[in-house]
C-alpha cells in the first residue's frame, strides 16, 4: 500500500473505532469512559472474556507521559533521517510511486512542518511531567495503545506528502541541507498568518493546563476560558493539528489531506471525551454547566 495511502487509512480507522465504541453502550462504559468518568461495570463471562479483560485492562493514566516522550523521539529520528537522506525515510518515499513533484510538499514545508510538531511534542512532554500531580486514575489498555499508534502515524503525516521532493534531492551534506531548508524561500501569506495561529493556540492551551493542574480535585474550573466552553484545551488542539495542516499543504492545496486525517481524528476522538466530560461535569456540578459548549463555541 502507498505509505500516504497507508498513513490515512490509519487516522480513519482510529475515527470509526472511536465512533462504533461511543455508539455501543458496553463498549462506550468500558472504552470510552476512563479516569474520573469512568464507572464501574459488570459483564458476563463469555468464551471471550479473556481478550475483552486484556483489551480494558487499566494502565495508569500517568501512561500520557509515554504518548508525548513517543512523539518527540520520533520526531527527532524523522528528522535526522531527513537531514542524512537515511535508508528507512529513502525508502519509504520511493513507495510512494505516484506522488509528483507538482503534487509534494516543498522542502521548506517539510521542515517547517516538521519542527512545529517537534515543539508541540516537546511543549506537551514537558507539561505532562512538570504539572503532573500524583494519581490513582487509570485508562484501558486499548486507549493507551490507540494513542501510541496515533503518536507514531502523526510523526510520520507532517512529511510523507514530500516524498516526491525527498527522493528528488541529491544526496546533500548536513549544511547543505540547512541552507537550502533556510534561503530561497517566501513563506507566503498564508503560512505568515497561520503559524501565528498556531503559536497562539499553543500558548493558550499551555495556559488552560497549568490553570487545570491548580485547581483543587474535582472542582469546577472558573478560568474566563471555561465559561462557555466545558474542554477548551481539547479545543485548542484541534486548531494547533488544523493549523498544521494548513501550513504543511503542497503547492496550490489548502491543506496537507494527510495531516488534515490527524486533524479529524483529534476533532471527533477528543469530541467523544468531551461529550463525556460535560455529561460528567452536569451531573457533580449542575445546570451551572448545561449551557456550556462541549468543546468548539456555536457548534457543539
Amino acid at each position: 500500500m502507498d505509505p500516504i495511502l497507508a498513513v490515512r487509512t490509519g487516522f480513519l480507522a482510529g475515527i470509526g473505532i472511536g465512533v462504533l465504541f461511543d455508539n455501543i453502550p458496553y463498549f462506550r462504559t468500558r472504552y470510552v469512559a476512563y479516569g474520573s468518568r469512568s464507572k464501574a461495570v459488570a459483564t458476563a463471562s463469555t468464551p471471550l472474556s479473556f481478550l475483552d479483560d486484556l483489551i480494558a485492562y487499566p494502565v495508569p493514566h500517568s501512561w500520557f507521559t509515554h504518548y508525548y516522550l513517543l512523539s518527540v523521539s520520533l520526531s527527532l529520528f524523522w528528522g535526522y533521517q531527513l537531514f542524512t537522506r537515511g535508508a528507512i525515510v529513502t525508502q519509504i518515499a520511493l513507495l510512494s510511486a505516484e506522488q509528483t513533484l507538482e503534487e509534494s510538499m516543498t522542502l521548506q514545508r517539510i521542515w517547517l512542518a516538521w519542527f512545529l510538531l517537534l515543539v508541540q511534542g516537546y511543549r506537551r512532554l514537558h507539561e505532562s511531567i512538570a504539572l503532573a500531580k500524583p494519581t490513582k486514575a487509570t485508562m484501558p489498555l486499548a486507549i493507551y495503545v490507540i494513542g501510541l499508534v496515533f503518536y507514531a502515524l502523526d510523526s510520520v503525516a507532517v512529511w510523507i506528502e514530500g516524498s516526491a521532493t525527498i527522493t528528488s534531492l541529491k544526496p546533500l551534506s548536513w549544511m547543505e541541507m540547512a541552507h537550502r531548508a533556510r534561503f530561497g524561500w517566501a513563506p507566503g501569506l498564508r503560512v505568515t498568518l497561520v503559524v501565528p495561529v498556531f503559536i497562539i493556540a499553543s500558548g493558550i492551551q499551555n495556559d488552560v493546563h497549568r490553570y487545570l493542574a491548580s485547581l483543587k480535585k474535582y472542582t469546577l474550573p472558573e478560568h474566563p476560558i471555561f465559561r462557555s466552553v466545558v474542554c477548551p484545551h481539547y479545543l485548542m488542539e484541534c486548531v494547533i493539528y488544523l493549523s498544521l495542516a494548513v501550513i504543511a499543504a503542497p503547492p496550490g492545496q489548502l491543506v496537507n489531506k494527510t495531516v488534515f486525517t490527524t486533524f479529524l481524528f483529534t476533532v471527533v476522538n477528543l469530541g467523544l471525551v468531551a461529550k463525556g466530560t460535560k455529561q460528567w461535569s452536569v451531573e457533580k456540578f449542575g445546570k451551572e454547566v448545561e449551557s456550556r459548549w462541549r468543546m468548539i463555541p456555536y457548534v457543539w
